[in-house]
């Protein structure tokens, strides 16, 4: 039996602050699962528990070393413990804590490794695809070391870890440096265009003259810029620490494994298995590139950890990827050398498990589709996890494992302006149960927010399955106002036409579907607020057949009565 996942349990993890439940199996069968929701919401801390419970590790930085990963993984709300909860098929229920102290000076993990999560890269992000092609194809074969039986392995797996960290500082540091001299840019009525692209003493060469000749050190405290300028200067010193750490890093590892000769013999085989299958399959899927003759991988040619690429075209001329493809044409060959090492290493103990994190928002529309086909058809057998931020390739990914008879259970990670943690709704996660507890236990707001996200669901669905017409919005984000004017008029020619009218009276006549602040929500009653809830639910239940976990086909299908 494969040990494919059941169930996933976060609770104070990341930005997810209240326990959140990802139920994968249906009917005691695990199945591929396809999380929806807008960036930044919460989808990719559930990638990232699966990973740390799996492999100890997030973004490939190991528990052991305590990365600075870990202090941002409790969130901010709770009680400096995250618990991660995961079933597996095999394993059984797997409960893992972080728990950090309050002043953020030590770290206690405690988890449980599932080797059988540990020969392949199966967790894959939009940052593994763009690091693939940015990094020397000299050291490329890093992506790989680490599922290795080779010793070195683990020096490039820390050169990796070590690179990361100081990468992403580097980032953070940028950022701050770009508006600071964005600001100081324009105190001085300057181009920030011109200066970001100087060197710092180039860049307070400038300042110096602007301040009537007065170096940084010798200016006033008083000078409106004086905070601005002593900060901007101690930025651009420790970019430049960064870079050198960075380059200090991989210098040694290029001394470590340009000095070792014939290693890594067992990720060479496997590569060159793999490279006639990713020829193909690149041929296959980019169907425009027919000019292509062959793609041919070298591997350890130029250094034990190299991959190089060569696309020979039909005129037998040879180029580099980069010359030569778009960047959705590259993105998709890295794709096919991480799926295809993934599978091949399903023979050596892998999972069959694969969790791709918005990894395809770069790659074109019509490959992109192909490329789904191609691994709802080669991984068949496997179980996948798939975020998305777009709503179009949400509709898309349902019809394509439709249409191959793979189930798939759906999830929507929302926010309320209610709620502090984001919430998931789905078929499969008994949010109209959510409503009924609400309604027992809970205050007015709790009433009121759990019925609003049951509504907004249902008319999202809804909006969908009528087919119905929604003005278009800067990045497709409606809310119940877009979407329920819609629903309501194509309903009211319905046997349900009572119990829309009533949720209707209450959507507007109240003002309380979306559970916004507003001096007469605070006033509201509770039996006011049972009644909401209960309007949401008579009409959700007309719609959707909580028994079936299905919603209605068509209009034709909605009869009045309770599905």
């Amino acid at each position: 039996m494969n040990n494919k996942i059941k169930s996933v349990r976060i609770e104070n993890f990341r930005g997810v602050k209240s326990q959140q439940n990802l139920i994968c199996h249906l009917n005691g069968t695990c199945e591929s699962v396809l999380l929806f929701g807008d960036n930044g919401i919460g989808k990719s801390s559930f990638v990232d528990a699966i990973e740390f419970a799996s492999t100890g590790k997030i973004h490939g930085s190991n528990a052991k070393g305590a990365g600075s990963w870990i202090y941002s993984s409790v969130s901010k709300y709770g009680d400096n413990k995250a618990y991660i909860d995961i079933d597996y098929e095999k394993d059984g229920l797997i409960k893992d804590i972080i728990k950090i102290s309050p002043d953020l000076m030590n770290a206690n993990v405690q988890f449980t490794e599932i080797k059988g999560f540990n020969y392949a890269p199966f967790i894959l992000r939009r940052r593994d695809i763009t690091d693939f092609w940015n990094i020397a194809p000299l050291q490329r074969m890093r992506f790989f070391a680490p599922y290795s039986n080779d010793k070195e392995s683990e020096l490039l797996d820390k050169e990796k870890e070590l690179t990361d960290e100081w990468s992403k500082k580097r980032t953070e540091l940028k950022n701050e440096r770009k508006l600071l001299l964005e600001e100081v840019c324009k105190y001085y009525n300057l181009s920030y265009s011109d200066m970001i692209n100087k060197s710092k003493s180039a860049v307070f060469g400038m300042f110096k003259l602007l301040n009537h000749n007065t170096k940084l050190e010798s200016l006033s405290q008083r000078h409106p810029m004086y905070e601005q300028l002593k900060r901007l200067s101690i930025l651009y010193d420790e970019i430049l620490e960064c870079n050198s750490k960075v380059n200090e890093i991989q210098r040694k590892s290029k001394q470590v494994t340009t000095s070792v000769n014939g290693k890594f013999s067992d990720l060479k085989e496997k590569m060159l298995d793999i490279s006639n299958y990713v020829t193909q399959d690149f041929k296959n899927i980019s169907k425009t590139n027919d000019y292509v003759s062959k793609i041919q991988i070298y591997i350890a040619e130029k250094s034990d950890v190299s991959i190089e690429f060569v696309v020979e075209l039909d005129n037998g001329k040879k180029l580099s990827p980069e010359k030569l493809f778009s960047e959705a044409n590259r993105d998709l060959l890295a794709l096919l050398i991480f799926f295809e090492f993934i599978y091949i290493q399903s023979g050596s103990g892998q999972e069959k498990v694969l969790v791709m994190d918005d990894i395809f928002q770069s790659v074109d529309a019509t490959i992109r589709f192909r490329l789904m086909q191609f691994l709802v058809e080669k991984f068949k057998e496997w179980q996948l996890f798939i975020t998305t931020h777009d709503r179009l390739w949400k509709e898309q990914l349902t019809q394509l494992f439709r249409s191959h008879g793979k189930p798939l259970i759906q999830y929507e990670i929302m926010h309320n302006k209610f709620q502090s943690s984001p919430q998931l709704i789905g078929s499969n996660n008994a949010f109209d149960d959510k409503v009924h507890s609400a309604i027992e236990t809970g205050s007015v707001s709790d009433i009121c927010a759990a019925a609003g996200y049951l509504l907004e669901y249902m008319s999202d669905e809804l909006s969908i399955i009528l087919r119905l017409s929604v003005q278009r919005k800067r990045g497709d984000k409606y809310t119940i106002g877009d979407l329920w004017p819609g629903v309501f008029k194509a309903i009211k020619k319905t046997a349900a036409k009572d119990i829309y009218t009533d949720l209707n009276d209450l959507i507007f006549l109240r003002n309380i579907a979306g559970c916004h602040y507003n001096e007469w929500s605070l006033s509201l009653s509770r039996s006011e607020a049972v009644d909401f809830a209960n309007a949401v639910l008579e009409a959700y239940y007309r719609v959707y057949s909580k028994n079936t976990g299905k919603w209605i086909k068509d209009i034709s299908d909605i009869t009045g009565m309770i599905l």
